[in-house]
């Protein structure tokens, strides 16, 4: 399932896994799937969630500072200052 936010950016929230055979590698062989399928359709990111190991596999991965939405905006680190406060 994917989440699209606008002509640039989408979020993958689900992935495949197969607990009988976790050698299959669904959810990295998905997530690899899904990058080339929104990057041939123009986004320019695609967040896959958190920064776990297997990801590291994956070819052309960037790790984005934690984030949080304050005042109807998205601020890096939760922590950025926020005019007027």
């Amino acid at each position: 399932m994917i989440a699209v936010y606008d002509d640039e950016n989408a979020e993958a929230v689900q992935f495949a896994w197969d607990y009988a055979n976790p050698k299959l590698t669904l959810g990295l062989k998905t997530l690899i799937h899904e990058c080339a399928y929104y990057k041939e359709k123009g986004f320019k990111y695609l967040y896959i969630g958190g920064a776990d190991e297997y990801k590291n596999k994956m070819d052309g991965l960037e790790v984005m500072s934690p984030v949080a939405w304050i005042d109807n905006r998205w601020s890096i680190d939760g922590f950025e200052k926020v005019p007027g406060k």
